[in-house]
């Protein structure tokens, strides 16, 4: 990598071309914590949040005071504030802090319906920086994104480069540690033929009892999706680019202006990379990029990648290298899948800086590093990143081998500083678009939002890049729009409830597919988002309300008959194709879950 200029990226900014078209995370209400003052001492941090709510009915908020392991306070009134259609209310707060530092506020609000039954969580946060008793609010970006350095690659591609550091002992270990997890090896075999394999047996696809799904594949044998990046890291490429390198930018000379001497070789390096999240613990950085580079003074050269698993750990083998030149390792939040960028399309790192000399059959070792994101670098940025590697992986765990790698791994901007995503108001958004790129706002960080714009990217792949007619555009998740909307949108809906809960499980978070009524939605055949969510996950839950008592056996089988039929319009025209996988004697029952769900 080499030196960069910062007027970059505060010039060019990631947008839509020519041709493309949003869909935007539903919105449910807008929450907005504020103090009274932008400025003061932190001995009087009081305001309010202010919860507007767009839809046409009227709902109540209701949000509670805690304490979070990130050194900060909310006290708010523990009533519910009624919030009519179309209208605002506030919440009285008041915020401490236990000391100097910069603090990212997150606060969920609950949205309730009439009979106090939860209708969505939603999350608003504001922005500080605690000096010497005296608070100042500002903006996220001018907090949390405060690279150390600003290069460019070997292709020219600008990266913010941030500290990584060993995680201090007295940060508590999250549950993710335990957890059994897909490896990006596994997540990479390809399964595309995988979503049109949705036959019912000859007693149908679905059942009022219990059964097993699928096996997804992992057989080490199969082929993978190919990492564009590979051709780079055979020998011959990465002899290639150093003697490149030496010849048109060192002359051929070490640091100390002595040349190579020979080669090194047999070496690897590894360790352990975690980061800080915003719940305060650590948690690994499972399925982010590690590269190693060799440092040969004016520019250093990758020379090889890998993973890190889903336990922190990493290991990668180096190729032969001429020697006397240091190697230092560095760790991005990408992969096949998915690359988080800036609103620019500037690449992030994180690296210890060490530098680490070469002998061969040496191991190089990172030991544990950590990038620390809940209160000093991108924060968020550790949940959003995980948050997509949750999703693949149930993909191709409940989803039965659903894959949905594209051809180009999508951008996803993080934090979204520049994108409106179609909102009158010109407030930003979260949203997606049909060319490859997701924007993620702060707010959204930690409320699985990732998922719903992952659920159109999925959509974009089967269909080709088609999406139903009518169907971009800012929507509020109670209200009616076009039949195109509803069912683009309700899927993405489903999606995110369905990657995030098991079939056992009550449908009402973040929003109530289960109970669409509750929030007073729209009831207008196929017209409503939430509805038409509630109409998928009747399918693939087993908990028996009203007229729903079947599901499909197959866990995977809602996601692909709505993926693996190609475009269409609207949530009625697939009655036919889910009667298609249901036995003789459940036909009557398929028709009456549709009427209930107003399809």
């Amino acid at each position: 990598m080499k030196r960069s200029s910062f007027l970059k990226s505060s010039l060019l900014a990631a947008s839509l071309s020519a041709g493309s078209s949003f869909a935007t995370t539903p919105i449910v209400a807008d929450i907005e914590p504020t103090l009274t003052l932008p400025r003061g001492s932190i001995r009087e941090m009081s305001g309010w949040i202010e919860v507007q709510n767009p839809n046409r009915v009227e709902l109540w908020a209701s949000a509670r005071s805690f304490s979070s392991p990130l050194g900060y306070s909310v006290e708010v009134s523990s009533e519910p504030v009624l919030v009519k259609g179309g209208d605002r209310a506030r919440i009285t707060l008041r915020l401490s802090v236990t000391g100097d530092g910069l603090y990212h506020v997150a606060i969920p609000v609950n949205l309730l319906g009439a009979d106090g039954s939860l209708v969505s969580r939603v999350e608003g946060t504001i922005d500080l920086e605690v000096r010497d008793g005296t608070y100042l609010v500002d903006k996220y970006e001018n907090l949390f994104v405060r690279p150390v350095d600003q290069q460019l690659d070997e292709d020219d591609n600008e990266v913010f480069v941030f500290r990584a550091a060993p995680p201090r002992t007295d940060i508590p270990l999250s549950r993710d540690y335990a957890l059994e997890r897909w490896e990006i090896d596994d997540l990479s075999i390809i399964t595309d033929g995988a979503v049109y394999e949705s036959t019912p047996g000859s007693e149908g696809d679905e059942v009022q009892s219990p059964t097993l799904p699928l096996p997804p594949p992992r057989d080490s044998t199969l082929p993978r999706h190919v990492d564009p990046e590979d051709v780079k890291y055979t020998q011959s490429a990465v002899d290639e680019r150093i003697q490149r390198a030496l010849e048109t930018g060192g002359k051929g000379v070490r640091q100390n202006g002595v040349k190579p001497t020979g080669l090194v070789s047999g070496m690897k390096g590894q360790g352990s990379f975690n980061y800080t999240g915003m719940d305060g613990l650590l948690h690994p950085a499972w399925g982010w990029r590690v590269y190693a580079y060799i440092d040969l003074g004016f520019i250093s050269v990758s020379i090889a990648k890998t993973n890190v698993k889903a336990n922190g750990s990493w290991s990668v083998n180096l190729p032969a290298l001429p020697s006397g030149y240091p190697v230092h390792f560095a760790y991005e939040p990408r992969n096949i899948y998915f690359t988080l960028k800036n609103s620019a399309g500037s690449y992030y790192s994180f690296s210890s800086g060490a530098q680490h000399s070469t002998a061969t059959n040496k191991t190089l070792n990172e030991y544990t590093q950590a990038a620390y994101l809940s209160n000093s670098d991108l924060v968020g940025l550790g949940e959003v990143h995980r948050d997509g590697m949750e999703f693949w992986e149930s993909l191709k765990t409940k989803g039965e081998g659903i894959d949905p790698v594209p051809s180009k791994s999508i951008s996803l901007h993080y934090p979204n500083t520049t994108e409106d995503c179609g909102r009158k108001d010109g407030k930003l958004w979260s949203c997606a678009s049909t060319d490859g790129h997701i924007w993620i706002i702060p707010a959204h960080a930690s409320g699985n939002v990732i998922k719903h714009e992952l659920a159109h990217q999925l959509q974009y792949k089967f269909w080709d890049g088609k999406t139903p007619d009518d169907s971009s555009g800012t929507h509020k998740i109670t209200d009616c729009y076009t039949t195109g909307l509803a069912l683009s949108e309700g899927f993405a809906d489903f999606m995110l409830v369905w990657s995030n809960l098991d079939r056992t499980q009550n449908g009402n978070t973040p929003w109530n597919v289960e109970r669409p009524d509750l929030a007073g939605a729209c009831t207008t055949k196929n017209l409503n988002e939430l509805w038409v969510a509630g109409n998928f996950w009747d399918f693939y839950d087993s908990v028996t309300d009203g007229k729903d008592t079947i599901y499909y056996v197959h866990t995977g089988i809602v996601p692909k008959m709505y993926l693996n039929n190609g475009k269409h319009n609207s949530m009625s025209e697939y009655l036919s194709i889910f009667k298609s996988k249901a036995s003789s004697n459940h036909q009557t029952i398929v028709s009456d879950i549709f009427t209930q769900n107003h399809q």
